[in-house]
């Protein structure tokens, strides 16, 4: 199981106390698509996300502030919890000749039928994360819902159980564009 112990003890006197988090945490997608570090993370705090749950196979962005190092940095000092999960992103060779929608449905549909069914563990701890420390919310590039990965996964973590934000609940295979 992850866990970052030193972050949940700063928001709880006692490991038991994160629990309660478990029945009122939501998970949220969102991609930085358009935004600068510090709108983003407003929209963070806003939506009061706690942790962050980066998506993206390689957590490197030609735009500033939301390389790994730089976000979780960041984060660090915004009193958000930072995770990456690589397993469960999407490798560039794959996502190199995609040119239209019927190219993204067609690798999201691989990647829903190839890759999800062995993300049960993964997911498992995104669960974890959402009873330690409240909201998450998942972390990929595109803005739009259609054009990223994002949207199956959180189909996925919904069949396994996991509480979605109420907007992803009416678009259930939707990405939440933080407001």
């Amino acid at each position: 199981m992850l866990v970052n112990m030193s972050a949940l003890n700063r928001r709880h006197k006692s490991p038991s106390l994160a629990l309660t988090h478990e029945i009122h945490a939501r998970l949220f997608t969102v991609g930085y698509e358009g935004l600068q570090s510090m709108e983003f993370i407003q929209k963070l705090h806003q939506n009061k996300v706690a942790v962050l749950i980066d998506v993206r196979r390689n957590p490197i962005s030609r735009k500033k502030g939301f390389s790994k190092t730089a976000l979780s940095q960041r984060l660090l000092v915004e009193g958000i919890d930072y995770f990456h999960f690589p397993s469960l992103g999407i490798e560039s060779e794959l996502r190199r000749s995609l040119s239209g929608p019927a190219d993204y449905q067609e690798l999201f549909s691989f990647y829903r039928s190839n890759r999800l069914p062995q993300a049960v563990n993964e997911v498992a701890r995104i669960q974890s994360l959402l009873a330690q420390f409240g909201n998450a919310a998942l972390l990929c590039f595109e803005r739009d819902h259609h054009f990223c990965h994002r949207h199956s996964l959180a189909q996925f973590a919904f069949d396994k159980g996991i509480h979605l934000s109420p907007s992803i609940q009416r678009c259930i295979a939707g990405c939440l564009t933080l407001r």
